[in-house]
């Protein structure tokens, strides 16, 4: 079941070699700044599918939409996190989701920057949605700064890597199942030319039930994976740009009619974003 090629993700980066040089020791870890404001501009895209074995795979709903607005790094009540806020949303495209645009409009997303981002919030002026259960769980993994197990930033250099493991509530065909997630970062350059001084890091989860579910008719496994790559400014303490995706579903088996040959399928939701962040205003 894990081979269906609709569940293999692939995102190629391009990475061009930079001649090292030694960083200053401020320049050596990912510190976040706070006190900082940022215009911020990308898309933001959703897609829901079903898939059977020989018969292709159907698009049930999905959307893609080019978005703007205010990338904020606070410190409140003695946490630090970064908040998004998304103030223009142009859809390029959509299917069987009318509300999106209300519900992508004025969106806040608050990610508290820890060892291991949790309890991120998302707002919204619209009644809860598929979308924003699934943006939590986005930022979460494309926020996650290279640390040592007691949360203290670790020393960079290219070729570095560290890893997470998550436990997951996730809501499948309206029932709750835990999800296990383990996810692998990796420096993948440093960059220290002239005014720039930047790091680049990139992360890719799997994820799994680890035991066969029995939903409806269908006996399935829970199953996803994930990939990101964000680029973070140095002497700045901001992110520049984060490019993720995450696809979560599930695949198996079911009897169309009594003595028939099983059909394999496959459900899954991903989604994307590629947001790009300017220099502190």
């Amino acid at each position: 079941m894990r081979t269906l090629l609709w569940l293999l993700l692939v995102i190629p980066f391009a990475c061009t070699p930079t001649p090292p040089k030694a960083p200053t020791p401020q320049l050596g870890k990912t510190i976040p700044t706070w006190n900082t404001v940022q215009s911020m501009e990308g898309r933001v895209g959703f897609e829901e599918t079903l898939f059977v074995l020989h018969r292709g795979t159907k698009t049930i709903r999905s959307f893609e939409a080019s978005v703007s607005g205010i990338r904020k790094q606070a410190l409140f009540k003695g946490h630090h996190y970064v908040n998004d806020r998304f103030t223009q949303v142009q859809l390029i495209s959509r299917q069987e989701m009318p509300h999106i645009l209300k519900v992508l409009s004025g969106l806040s997303v608050y990610t508290p920057l820890e060892k291991t981002p949790t309890g991120v919030l998302v707002k919204s002026s619209a009644a809860p949605h598929r979308v924003t259960g699934l943006l939590p769980s986005l930022y979460a993994f494309s926020h996650t700064l290279p640390r040592s197990p007691k949360g203290h930033p670790l020393p960079l250099r290219k070729g570095l890597t560290w890893n997470t493991k998550t436990t997951l509530k996730r809501n499948i065909k309206g029932r709750t199942v835990t999800v296990f997630r383990t996810t692998n970062y990796r420096v993948i350059k440093l960059t220290h030319q002239g005014e720039l001084h930047q790091a680049t890091i990139q992360g890719t989860f799997t994820a799994s039930s680890k035991r066969a579910l029995k939903l409806g008719p269908f006996t399935v496994e829970i199953i996803g994976r994930g990939v990101f790559e964000a680029e973070f400014s140095l002497d700045r303490g901001v992110w520049t740009h984060i490019q993720a995706k995450e696809i979560l579903g599930w695949a198996g088996t079911y009897h169309s009619a009594p003595g028939t040959a099983p059909l394999t399928t496959g459900y899954k939701q991903q989604i994307h974003m590629d947001l790009y962040f300017t220099e502190n205003r």
